[in-house]
């Protein structure tokens, strides 16, 4: 598993997830989708990028189809376990945190004039 990509796309992943979870109840499924799109760019592009790593000092073995199978499974093991950590990450921070602090709502701001009283 590749320790440093799995830290940056657990703190993408969970980034993504808790602009959702934080999200007013009335956007939230606009925003979940914009969010969708965006960890689907991210795990794509992730996938991309770490599966065709190669750390050899040869690059003539870098084709080989055996390593090149292993570094797609390792790239697939790492997304996917980053995956898994932000989710149990957001669900910890909202049994902690989010159900006692709910998000409020636009329609519960109130702008005040000039000659409003406070």
């Amino acid at each position: 598993m590749n320790v440093g990509g799995w830290l940056l796309l657990t703190g993408l992943f969970g980034l993504l997830m808790l602009v959702i979870q934080r999200a007013e109840l009335k956007r939230r499924m606009i925003t979940g989708l914009f969010m969708l799109i965006a960890g689907v760019l991210v795990w794509r592009f992730a996938l991309y990028r770490m599966g065709g790593d190669c750390v050899l000092d040869w690059s003539v073995l870098c084709n080989l189809r055996v390593l090149q199978q292993y570094h797609g499974a390792v790239a697939i093991l790492t997304v996917n376990r980053a995956l898994l950590t932000a989710l149990t990450l957001n669900l910890l921070f909202w049994a902690l945190l989010g159900r006692y602090n709910p998000v409020g709502s636009s329609d519960e701001i109130k702008v005040i004039g000039r000659y409003d009283e406070v």
